[in-house]
C-alpha cells in the first residue's frame, strides 16, 4: 500500500509524517496536483491519496480528482483541512473528495481512519481483480480495460489509437482466435480484399510488439492472433 501525500512540504505536520512511516514502508510526497498526476499513472493500484491542507488551492481540487478518477475510477481520495475551512466542505463533497479530516485532529483518530480506508481500497481492487477490469496481457504487462491503458511493470506504455484497438480487440474475450479478416475489418472499417491490408496489420503488430516485447500476442498458424 502507497501513501501519495500531496501538500506543501514546508507545512507538513511532522507528527502525522511519522505515523504514517509507522504503518507504511513507501510514502511519497509530492508539492502539486500535475506532479501527483504524472507520478499516479505509474502506480496507480493499492494507493491511499491525501491532499493536505489545500485551502488556497481548493478550485483545482475539481480538475485535479477528475484526472485521477479519468485514470482510476474507484481512486479513494482523503482531504485534511483546518477547521475554520469548513465552508469549503460542500465544494469538497462536490469534487467527489470520499473522505474529509478536520485540523486539529489527534494522532489516534487519524490513523484509525487511514487503517479503514485502507482496508476498503484493498477490497475495492480486490473485487476490480475479479471484474477481469485489470488482465495480464504478458510477463509483468498489465492492461486496464477500462481506461485502456498498458503497463509494463510500473510504466505506462503510451499507445497509438490503432495499437489501442487492436489490444482492446484482442482482450474481448479470453483466448479467442481472430482471422486477419475479422480484425481489418474491425481495425480500419474497409472490406477484407488486398495483400497490403494484410501488410498494414502484421507491421502493426510488430510495431507493438518492438514497444512491448512482453505483450503475448500470439500468431497462431493460417488461423489468425489471440492475446
Amino acid at each position: 500500500m502507497n501513501i501519495l501525500l500531496i501538500g506543501d512540504k514546508n507545512h507538513l505536520d511532522k507528527i502525522l509524517i511519522e505515523n504514517l512511516e509507522d504503518l507504511f514502508k513507501n510514502i511519497k510526497i509530492l508539492d502539486n496536483f500535475e506532479q501527483t498526476i504524472s507520478y499516479y499513472k505509474k502506480i496507480y493500484n493499492d494507493n491511499i491519496l491525501i491532499l493536505y491542507n489545500l485551502d488556497k488551492h481548493i478550485n483545482n481540487i475539481p480538475y485535479f480528482v477528475n484526472r485521477i478518477h479519468q485514470i482510476k475510477s474507484k481512486q479513494k481520495i482523503i482531504a485534511i483541512a483546518n477547521e475554520n475551512s469548513t465552508n469549503n466542505l460542500f465544494y469538497m463533497l462536490d469534487a467527489n473528495i470520499d473522505f474529509i479530516l478536520k485540523l486539529p485532529i489527534t494522532s489516534t483518530c487519524f490513523m484509525e481512519n487511514i487503517i479503514l480506508i485502507s482496508k476498503t481500497i484493498l477490497s475495492n481492487n480486490k473485487n476490480e481483480l475479479k471484474d477481469n477490469n485489470i488482465i495480464e496481457v504478458g510477463q509483468d504487462v498489465r492492461w486496464n480495460k477500462e481506461n485502456k491503458m498498458i503497463f509494463f511493470k510500473t510504466e505506462e506504455i503510451k499507445l497509438t489509437k490503432k495499437e489501442i484497438l487492436l489490444i482492446s480487440i484482442l482482450t474481448k474475450e479470453s483466448n479467442r482466435i481472430y482471422t486477419n479478416k475479422e480484425l481489418i475489418n474491425l481495425l480500419w472499417d474497409n472490406p477484407f480484399n488486398t495483400d497490403m491490408e494484410i501488410k498494414n496489420l502484421t507491421n502493426l503488430i510488430s510495431r507493438l510488439k518492438k514497444k512491448i516485447p512482453n505483450l503475448s500476442i500470439k500468431n497462431i498458424y493460417d488461423l489468425g492472433y489471440k492475446i
